[in-house]
């Protein structure tokens, strides 16, 4: 839904996410009391986090609740140049435990809702931000930093 919503209504889901860090919170909760569940998430479990990472690259950081099961997400990241032309939408997913593998999954989805698996990573303090940075530089732009570093 989120992916879905960010391509389409582009500078307005932003506008929404950083006036109302709780937004998402509800929006959860009438889709339980659509199901007639209880939502068991608390509002502060959400949260979100805006960064500037370049010049002209900005990130909204959306951290959910712990997944309870795979392909769940811990969060999402919202990529966007300043005009919205260029914007990606990644998502850290909780995986499958095979082969005593539990590194979380970095997936991406595009405008035309097509997901992508960019494989299991292990990740430091901050390092996924950097790393989703990467792909969004490389997918947008053509700009490798893997073969810079070399």
């Amino acid at each position: 839904m989120l992916p879905k919503w960010f391509f389409k209504d582009k500078k307005q889901l932003i506008v929404t996410l950083l006036d109302d860090h709780h937004v998402l919170h509800r929006v959860i909760g009438d889709l339980f009391k659509l199901m007639k569940m209880e939502n068991p998430y608390q509002p502060e479990e959400f949260d979100i986090v805006p960064e500037r990472l370049t010049d002209d690259i900005l990130m909204v950081k959306v951290i959910y609740p712990e997944p309870e099961q795979a392909p769940l997400c811990y969060c999402s990241y919202l990529l966007f140049d300043g005009k919205f032309e260029n914007m990606g939408f990644y998502t850290l997913e909780k995986s499958l435990p095979i082969a005593g593998n539990e590194d979380p999954y970095v997936c991406g989805w595009s405008e035309d809702e097509i997901h992508s698996n960019y494989g299991p990573h292990k990740f430091e303090e901050g390092e996924d931000v950097f790393f989703v940075l990467k792909l969004f530089l490389k997918e947008k732009y053509g700009i490798d930093l893997e073969e810079e570093e070399e």
